[in-house]
């Protein structure tokens, strides 16, 4: 009998990011403050991070999630034991509801103080900023708490229909707070909370660069696209090192499942994995 390709993998990056959502202990940090449902197959924390990879792949649109979970490496980026199939829109839409009842803002605020603790983060120096951005036609708010979309002045000072978003962050550019606002909330009575998982998925991703950069000295800079020495490489920049990276799922003549790396990693590849305190194993 012979040995057959199961799947291949794309966008192998991902693992990496997937490690560090686990180093950073966000998983557990969740599941303390939005208990396991002993009735649910899966938890809020596989979806929150299910979500955050989702917008860090490049995907355009946050949609059909079950979809793309078949297309990823779903034991080595989520978790063992999980099937695709059980994140549907329904699925999705009930964690969500949970992560609500428990005070969304509330459990992203823990998880990027938890980020802030284990990273050592810098508090010196802070810069906060809005920005908004247009809609048009109409909108009718179906309650008190939702977000108005009124007339106000947008940041040309037009009188349009904006809706408004602010953030804060650190000297690193490592978000801490932010919020969407009421398209007519002046920058001086802005209140910043905390912004859905996109800040998180920010969060990650300026802490995976920081990190990645620690490792980079004008001695032994990073090579990038063309061959370009880089002392101070963008996260993206690491990404496309890592985007061709492959993961084959081969079948065993007996029945077993096992992963292989479609070829080597190179040394450039290795020598930031082994800096992360990583190796491929987070790929097979």
């Amino acid at each position: 009998m012979d040995v057959r390709i199961r799947a291949i993998y794309e966008s192998s990056y991902l693992n990496r990011i997937s490690t560090l959502f686990k180093d950073l202990d966000l998983p557990q940090s969740m599941d303390h403050l939005v208990p396991v449902d002993p009735q649910c197959q899966t938890r809020a924390s596989d979806i929150v991070k299910l979500i955050v990879l989702d917008i860090l792949s490049g995907r355009q649109a946050l949609v059909h999630g079950e979809q793309w979970a078949h297309d990823i490496d779903w034991p080595k980026r989520i978790r063992p034991g999980l099937e695709p199939s059980w994140f549907n829109d329904d699925a999705i839409a009930r964690h969500w509801d949970r992560l609500y009842e428990a005070n969304l803002h509330q459990v992203l605020s823990s998880c990027l103080v938890q980020i802030d603790k284990k990273e050592g983060l810098s508090l010196r120096v802070f810069h906060a900023d809005t920005t908004d951005k247009t809609v048009y036609g109409a909108y009718e708010s179906v309650s008190s708490e939702a977000r108005q979309i009124t007339h106000g002045y947008n940041r040309h000072h037009r009188w349009q229909k904006p809706i408004g978003f602010g953030l804060i962050g650190n000297e690193d550019g490592i978000p801490f707070f932010g919020d969407g606002h009421d398209g007519n909330v002046p920058d001086k009575t802005w209140n910043p909370e905390v912004l859905s998982l996109f800040l998180l998925a920010l969060a990650i991703y300026r802490v995976f660069q920081r990190r990645v950069r620690q490792l980079i000295t004008p001695e032994r800079p990073f090579k990038g696209a063309g061959g370009r020495k880089l002392t101070r490489p963008t996260g993206q920049a690491v990404f496309q090192l890592f985007r061709y990276v492959n993961v084959v799922l081969l079948e065993l003549p007996d029945g077993h499942i096992q992963s292989a790396l479609g070829k080597p990693l190179t040394p450039d590849q290795r020598r930031i994995l082994e800096g992360l305190g990583m190796d491929e194993s987070i790929y097979v």
